[in-house]
């Protein structure tokens, strides 16, 4: 029902491939192989991939910055469970994020802000 009340706004291409059909219709971009260009600097699926990227380089990549990836992994993925429509709270600490509800909105930007704030700004093109 969120879906098709408030469309898709997912801006990872990679991340459509857990979409069904009928989802990636709601989207309200087009996403391709390029859209990494205008990605949301704060996303999750793509915070995610640097941990994927730094394994796929060990072992030209530091132990220490591998192990920062792999946290940084783990704290966005913490965030993406929050955010699903699955039920994670006999985890602890990770009570669900309601989307479908303006608060949980806020609630899901706020990670996300707070999840990339010790970042560097992206690059200006």
């Amino acid at each position: 029902a969120v879906v098709e009340q408030r469309g898709v706004r997912c801006t990872h291409f990679d991340a459509m491939r857990f979409f069904s059909p009928s989802g990636i219709l709601h989207s309200r971009q087009h996403l391709s192989e390029r859209s990494h260009l205008t990605e949301n600097p704060a996303c999750l699926h793509a915070t995610m991939d640097l941990f994927n990227v730094a394994l796929k380089m060990a072992p030209l990549v530091p132990a220490a910055l591998l192990a920062d990836a792999l946290e940084l992994a783990l704290d966005a993925r913490g965030i993406d469970v929050r955010a699903s429509p699955y039920d994670a709270s006999a985890f602890s600490g990770l009570d669900p994020i309601p989307i479908e509800t303006a608060e949980g909105r806020r609630q899901y930007a706020a990670a996300q802000r707070e999840l990339m704030a010790p970042s560097p700004p992206p690059p200006q093109s």
